[in-house]
């Protein structure tokens, strides 16, 4: 889930839990998406006639890793931050860190839409805000030559970008 025909606060299927060493995300077996989006009426605008028009959205949702996690996460709003973007010790054991991370919580994003029609569909440009950006440790210290991490420690605290734009050609739903 994530991008311009779901939920718009996250990049091209990002949502959900995330790989501890490579910050990939890696699925799940329950999604929950609510898409609610208002669409104005064309105003007549020179150059363009009333072929132009305008909508605001708001989406919200995750994925989960089962369906027990989903029901019990559908209140939880915000991303419980201090367990996974913090130093375990020297070394990092990727299962602990899986298990250390919680990503169950539903994500909300925000935006507005410009639509234009054209012969061959309706063209819209999204711009999606993400009031709760999924945060994920980097747990890479010593890359190899070919840029594999070969230590795992603990380096940062990362975040999904809150700025998504969709340049999409048809209708989002």
């Amino acid at each position: 889930m994530g991008g311009g025909n779901s939920h718009r606060g996250f990049g091209l299927n990002q949502a959900g839990p995330r790989d501890p060493a490579t910050g990939f995300p890696l699925g799940g077996s329950a999604l929950f998406l609510n898409n609610f989006e208002l669409r104005f009426p064309p105003p007549t605008l020179p150059w363009v006639g009333n072929n132009m028009s305008f909508a605001i959205f708001h989406d919200m949702g995750n994925v989960f890793t089962d369906g027990n996690h989903m029901l019990t996460s559908l209140l939880r709003w915000h991303q419980a931050k201090g367990l996974c973007t913090q130093p375990i010790g020297s070394a990092f054991t990727p299962g602990a860190g899986a298990a250390r991370c919680n990503y169950d919580f539903i994500s909300h994003a925000i935006g507005v839409g410009v639509r234009y029609k054209t012969p061959v569909g309706p063209v819209r440009f999204d711009f999606g805000y993400n009031l709760n950006p999924t945060t994920f440790p980097d747990f890479c210290a010593v890359k190899d030559s070919s840029g594999r991490c070969i230590v795992l420690n603990f380096v940062s605290r990362k975040q999904a970008s809150p700025f998504n734009v969709y340049f999409s050609i048809g209708q989002t739903f």
